[in-house]
């Protein structure tokens, strides 16, 4: 057999590219700061195993990241501001309701005086009142934490490859599911 040499790869300079390469100005230190939010979390955040803060999720925040940049041409907002609705985008669905509030200081406190992220989708909001409409006519009191849910589950698909609702048994997984399918299919006979 040959001998394999194998490092591991650097974040920081993969980032950097990625961020350049995609428009961004800052990528340096934009670069840096989601960096550390991935080799932060593990430590931060319970152990779960469903969790990865790896090079999947650096790659799929950058995507994200890029696909905000396009829907906000011309809008008020920062580019760290933008990463950092990405990082929320991508990290927030997959969290147990203990982390969040962990997660969520942890990026108060790498992206200081960041402010809040631009209001990045009209299509959040419109899917969120379609979604109360369907959980209405299913009988179901529409809650903003479902809704936030259902926002979620859309924005993960649209965002990965494959998506794998998790959670103990009657919390909603399904609901939520058929409320999104619901509402997606209003939504294109709207169109």
């Amino acid at each position: 057999f040959r001998p394999v040499a194998m490092i591991v790869p650097d974040f920081l300079l993969i980032a950097e590219i990625l961020l350049f390469s995609a428009g961004f100005l800052q990528a340096k230190s934009l670069s840096e700061k989601l960096a550390s939010v991935l080799r932060l979390a593990p430590d931060v955040l319970s152990v779960q195993p469903h969790y990865d803060f790896g090079m999947r999720t650096m790659k799929t925040v950058l995507e994200r990241a890029e696909t905000l940049t396009a829907s906000l041409r011309g809008e008020e907002g920062s580019e760290a501001q933008i990463l950092l609705q990405a990082l929320k985008d991508v990290n927030l669905p997959k969290l147990v309701a203990e982390d969040t509030a962990a997660f969520n200081s942890m990026l108060d406190d790498v992206f200081m005086r960041v402010g809040e992220p631009p209001h990045t989708s009209g299509f959040a909001s419109l899917v969120k009142e379609v979604a109360a409409d369907v959980m209405e006519c299913r009988g179901l009191a529409p809650s903003a934490a479902m809704l936030e849910k259902v926002v979620q589950l859309h924005t993960t698909i649209m965002s990965r490859q494959g998506v794998m609702l998790v959670g103990e048994a009657g919390c909603g997984k399904t609901t939520c599911r058929d409320i999104l399918q619901d509402t997606l299919i209003r939504l294109c006979q709207l169109v």
